[in-house]
């Protein structure tokens, strides 16, 4: 991304975040990503500081992670990771198109888990590090059975591209597995943290 975007970006991750810390009614934050920043060697800080090793770029990740979860915690609100979807590097959004186009079932496109888990080794090791951070709910949980990972679900494609889920087959998996349920579930696996008008209230009680 070149140097404007980059601070197109930031703009706008900062004007949303203010909103969100300003909304009392928001209670569970809740962030995703591929996380595949770790394997770029462009990732840079605000101030243009490049991390040269992956090492360096998972520290600096889940520092931010840890700032924000801070930030969020003395506003009153929880932070709520969800894992990126099971992956191999291929485009899993065009699989199931081009295996209909040759006359081949869909299912033709699920992969072994295992595939996930060595193609996306330093981006799920990430994420491990970010649980001691906040809770993340894991979409291998949903979208792999019995060691397989299905791109489709009853005739609907569950992926974008490579790395994201679709419209679609994210809303179906949400209405089939009650991700919601699964998120709110995750945020009360951490203690509440106390923002600064219930600390007032406290005080002014005590």
């Amino acid at each position: 991304a070149s140097k404007s975007e980059r601070a197109a970006c930031i703009d706008f991750n900062d004007t949303a975040l203010r909103w969100i810390l300003s909304q009392d009614k928001i209670k569970t934050v809740v962030i995703s990503s591929p996380f595949r920043h770790i394997l770029s060697a462009s990732l840079t800080t605000r101030d243009d500081h490049r991390f040269d090793s992956v090492e360096e770029r998972k520290a600096a990740l889940v520092r931010s992670a840890t700032e924000l979860g801070r930030a969020l915690a003395i506003a009153g609100k929880k932070l709520v990771i969800v894992s990126p979807p099971p992956a191999t590097g291929m485009d899993l959004g065009l699989c199931p198109i081009r295996m209909h186009l040759n006359g081949v079932a869909g299912a033709a496109c699920d992969f072994p888990i295992g595939k996930h888990w060595s193609g996306s080794a330093l981006a799920i090791e990430l994420v491990k590090s970010l649980e001691s951070v906040a809770p993340v709910v894991w979409l291998d949980d949903y979208l792999c059975t019995n060691g397989t990972c299905r791109v489709t679900l009853d005739g609907t494609p569950r992926y974008r591209d490579a790395d994201h889920l679709s419209n679609a087959g994210s809303a179906e998996l949400g209405r089939r597995v009650d991700l919601a349920g699964a998120i709110r579930a995750a945020a009360a696996t951490r203690p509440p943290e106390e923002g600064p008008a219930a600390r007032c209230e406290r005080r002014g009680k005590s």
